[in-house]
């Protein structure tokens, strides 16, 4: 269910990333697949965080004042259940095998800082998204965006085609370096911040500076 108030995205935090929802199943040991489904659970919820973190909040989650989350901002998508990150590199795809389409995994353990393959590029669409505040940083519902990966310049993607028996039959997601428009953007449906009071109008933010 969709909440009736817009709301600021700040840095941390707990989001439910939509456009087709996000969802994690073991592709092996190290690592697992990001797939697509239509319903809404637990595997649909994310952590934003800053790319670059602080060492002196070592719990950004309920330590670190929220901040907006801008236009071009790099971020981390944690992965609550698993406690993985969203992650890229230059792989192809497990069904989707060309060249201009990487695979997407969620990767790391409870305490892992990651590497800069799991940094993305927050890029607003000025012209799908609704309202002056929300072209410029993330608001639930009315900011449409799309997520670059840093290093290898492709977009967080989604399509039709279908993962075979050990994916379910669940939607595959790639990094598309040649997107189109409609398979790469992305909303969110709603969030919430331990740390924000929010008023009447409300925006995400990211956890940790």
């Amino acid at each position: 269910m969709l909440q009736s108030t817009l709301e600021e995205v700040n840095v941390s935090h707990t989001l439910i990333v939509s456009s087709r929802i996000l969802l994690i199943y073991l592709l092996r040991k190290t690592e697992q697949q990001v797939t697509l489904y239509p319903h809404r659970d637990d595997n649909n919820v994310w952590l934003i965080y800053n790319s670059t973190s602080n060492p002196d909040i070592p719990d950004p989650e309920h330590h670190a004042p929220p901040s907006p989350i801008m236009d071009r901002a790099v971020v981390v998508l944690h992965h609550v259940s698993t406690n993985k990150k969203l992650h890229s590199h230059d792989i192809r795809a497990p069904v989707t095998e060309v060249d201009y389409q990487n695979e997407v995994s969620a990767y790391g353990f409870e305490g892992f800082e990651g590497d800069a393959n799991d940094h993305f590029q927050i890029e607003i669409d000025s012209v799908e998204s609704h309202g002056s505040l929300a072209k410029k940083q993330l608001q639930t519902l009315r900011t449409r965006f799309r997520l670059r990966h840093t290093l290898t310049g492709c977009y967080l993607f989604s399509h039709k085609v279908k993962l075979p028996d050990w994916g379910f039959e669940q939607q595959e997601v790639t990094c598309n370096k040649n997107p189109s428009k409609e398979n790469a953007v992305w909303y969110i449906e709603t969030n919430t911040h331990p740390m924000r009071t929010f008023s009447s109008s409300r925006l995400p933010s990211a956890r940790g500076s």
